[in-house]
């Protein structure tokens, strides 16, 4: 497995492959990548927050109007069920605002 630092999250199932070593290493890559990804975030102005805001919620709605094609068709899986019902959840606090506006 030959991720980047900036590749994808492994599955389960590719980080069960690794040895113990290989794979607290992995997860320790991981885990710095979000922090330095929350740092960045957490250092733009209002205006870009705003804009990443709105960004985040235009790719939820594109989101769930796909899986809700798929429910109405007949043809949702039960992942896809499960995540249709957690990108709802999350719409429902897209609503509301953001809870810590700074």
């Amino acid at each position: 497995m030959s991720h980047s630092s900036t590749g994808p999250v492994p599955s389960l199932a590719q980080l069960e492959k690794l040895t113990p070593a290989q794979r607290e290493a992995r997860i320790e890559k991981i885990r710095e990548r979000r922090v330095a990804k929350a740092r960045q975030e957490s250092q733009l102005t209002p205006a870009e927050r705003e804009n990443r805001r709105a960004e985040l919620q235009d790719r939820l709605r594109k989101r769930l109007e796909a899986l809700r094609q798929k429910r109405a068709a007949g043809s949702l899986t039960e992942p896809e069920q499960r995540q249709l019902k957690r990108l709802e959840e999350v719409a429902k606090g897209f609503k509301n605002g953001p809870k810590n506006p700074k």
